[in-house]
Formats: structure tokens, C-alpha cells, sequence
């Protein structure tokens, strides 16, 4: 192994490298919105092109390309171009939920509400929150585990113990 790998899990490692990138993709609103639509399966600019502006997702495209994130290839009609997530892309999109996910626990440990199961946030206090990361509340959820419910009458997010 690279002596320049860090240990995730029981097999799964990142590199220095891949590690500079997880911190671009975060702090890019469109790096993040372009990922988490490939992590979808492959995709056209046309397809990608309500996440973010076709000529941003070129550039974009051609970026984490030449960086190995992302592979491209003809469809089988050999006409439109299809863009698809790497082995190393996914695992820069693993360690970037990774952070995220932690991020939303820092998040309900601090101003969350320790209720019989786990951690809660009404979820219009929730959405406020999260909102600066500039994407969907339902892909922030979905990404740290938490689970809506009915609270008081209101909606709220729920992170198990």
C-alpha cells in the first residue's frame, strides 16, 4: 500500500491526494451537486444539466476527468458522451458523505434535542441550518441516516443512537 494512504474502514483507503480533492468537492457548491448526480449512474451534460450549467459541467467534467474521478465513454448509439463516476471518484464521494454525515451529528449533538431513541431537530430549524451547503435537505438527511417523524405536531429529524 502507498504509504501516502489513510484508512477509512476495514479496506477502503484515500490518498493524500484523493484527500485534496474531498475538500475541493465540499467547498464547491457545483463539485458537490455534479457528484452526487453521477454517484446516480452515468450521465450527459444534457442529463446533468439541471444541476448545474452545461458549460460549468463541462469544465467541471473535464477537471475530475484529468484528475481520475470521473470516466467517459460513448453510448451505444456512439453519438452522446456519458459521463461516469471512478473507483477513486466513488471513494472521494464516500469520504465526502463521510464529512457531511459528521457534520449533521456535530449539528444535532449541539443544538439538537436528546429525545428516547436519539438526537432530534425540528426540521424548518434543520433546513436553516443545512442550507448554506446549498443542497436538497432530503440528500443532507438521506446522507447522515436521520429519519423524519412527528413531533409536538411538527416534523423533525432524527438521528438514532
Amino acid at each position: 500500500m502507498d504509504a501516502s494512504a489513510t484508512k477509512l474502514g476495514e479496506e477502503e483507503y484515500v490518498s493524500v491526494e484523493e484527500d485534496f480533492l474531498v475538500a475541493e468537492v465540499l467547498t464547491s457548491e457545483a463539485l458537490l451537486k455534479l457528484m452526487f448526480a453521477l454517484e446516480k449512474g452515468p450521465k450527459t451534460v444534457t442529463l446533468l444539466s439541471p444541476v448545474v450549467p452545461r458549460s460549468t459541467a463541462h469544465r467541471l467534467l473535464r477537471k475530475l476527468e484529468r484528475v481520475g474521478l470521473v470516466k467517459s465513454g460513448k453510448g451505444l448509439s456512439g453519438k452522446r458522451v456519458y459521463y461516469k463516476l471512478t473507483t477513486a471518484g466513488e471513494r472521494v464521494l464516500a469520504e465526502v458523505e463521510r464529512a457531511l454525515a459528521g457534520y449533521v451529528r456535530a449539528l444535532l449533538e449541539r443544538y439538537g434535542e436528546r429525545v428516547e431513541g436519539g438526537l432530534a431537530m425540528d426540521a424548518e430549524e434543520f433546513e436553516k441550518a443545512v442550507g448554506a451547503l446549498r443542497l436538497p435537505v432530503e440528500e443532507v438527511a438521506r446522507i447522515a441516516g436521520l429519519e423524519k417523524v412527528e413531533r409536538d405536531g411538527k416534523t423533525a429529524l432524527l438521528l438514532k443512537a
